[in-house]
């Protein structure tokens, strides 16, 4: 490589198209297959709903109902049950708030930013997420949240008492966090 343009300009080709292409071309001719492409063609407005989004996050808010109905949690025991309890009340708090994650480009709303933080995902999937976000609890020595997102497992610690010190650093997790993947949005 001569430069540093010369090496990100590789990065982009092999990203964009040697990985990409492929599985985009066997798209259409997926979508071909049926005659989806010439409908697509002929009434564009129509099928754009499906293909884009205005904001990169939908237009159907995440809320917590919807956020726990995506959550597999066994508390075994206090410690647990606890955490549980300061988990649903986060997400109950949160459902409206926002956090400016200028990498993310601006306010994010706080629940999509844990759905990142456990699934490497901003929105959930129009056919839903392939395995339920296994909630897991820390030992002792767990001070902050983590996560496996290959496996879509969170790990919540249990050290916490009150729910502000468990409220802070999940917030502090989340803007640490969703500085990764962000390829994924």
């Amino acid at each position: 490589m001569k430069s540093r343009f010369d090496f990100i300009n590789q990065i982009l080709i092999e990203e964009l198209y040697d990985k990409r292409l492929p599985a985009l071309t066997s798209f259409r001719e997926g979508l071909d297959s049926f005659g989806l492409v010439k409908l697509m063609q002929i009434n564009p407005d129509t099928w754009k709903p499906f293909f884009v989004t205005k904001t990169g996050i939908r237009d159907e808010p995440l809320t917590a109902k919807k956020f726990l109905s995506l959550i597999h949690s066994e508390p075994k025991n206090d410690d647990e049950e606890r955490a549980y309890t300061h988990f649903r009340h986060f997400l109950d708090i949160q459902e409206n708030q926002s956090e400016c994650i200028p990498v993310l480009a601006g306010d994010v709303p706080v629940l999509h930013l844990l759905l990142k933080f456990c699934t490497s995902n901003m929105t959930v999937p129009p056919l839903g997420l392939k395995t339920s976000i296994k909630l897991l609890y820390g030992k002792e020595e767990l001070k902050m949240p983590d996560s496996d997102t290959c496996f879509n497992v969170l790990k919540i610690p249990v050290i916490y008492k009150e729910y502000s010190e468990f409220e802070q650093v999940m917030l502090a997790a989340l803007r640490h966090g969703s500085c990764s993947f962000s390829a994924s949005r």
